[in-house]
């Protein structure tokens, strides 16, 4: 079946001047394809989205800074750039998952790779790597704090703390 993950992680990077923002990456795992197109990657999204729900309604046009966007699948294990051409979420079924359809294509190898599907995402989390960000939070209040301009933190249950990273998510994933 396909299905994707989708989250999203706070960063900024001072030395190419990438401003501290949330970006959300999403990834697809994709099945029962003849062109072997094994998954599909959309990262540094960005949203004016306060929750992941949020998210349900909006498309690609949406997107605050489209020129960040990256797209690229796997065909054959081997890692392959891609122009994306729409993408759009809606709420889910089930009620933790958003929907998602998304079309985007490449040429590779002299044959050209489309990419026309719609399948579920989970929501896995709001990420803070704390060696990402300056200052870096050192608790995880701080965390949270550093997160508060861009999220509704209200809504989130304490994070979780995994290896290097701490990792937030919605109190009720159906409500959050």
């Amino acid at each position: 079946m396909t299905q994707g993950t989708i989250y999203a992680h706070l960063y900024e990077n001072a030395r190419t001047g990438l401003a501290r923002n949330l970006f959300w990456n999403l990834a697809i795992t994709l099945a029962d394809r003849t062109d072997r197109i094994e998954s599909v990657q959309c990262e540094w999204l960005t949203f004016g989205a306060r929750t992941w729900t949020d998210l349900g309604g909006l498309s690609l046009a949406d997107c605050c800074n489209s020129e960040l966007v990256e797209c690229s699948y796997y065909r054959d294990n081997e890692h392959h750039w891609a122009r994306l051409g729409a993408l759009a979420f809606a709420a889910g079924r089930p009620l933790e998952t958003l929907a998602v359809s998304l079309s985007a294509g490449a040429q590779t190898g002299g044959s050209r790779a489309d990419l026309n599907l719609e399948c579920p995402v989970a929501f896995e989390g709001f990420i803070v790597v704390p060696a990402n960000l300056s200052p870096a939070p050192a608790t995880p209040e701080e965390a949270r704090r550093a997160l508060e301009p861009y999220v509704d933190t209200k809504r989130l249950a304490k994070p979780i703390w995994d290896r290097f990273r701490y990792v937030f998510r919605p109190v009720e994933p159906h409500t959050a």
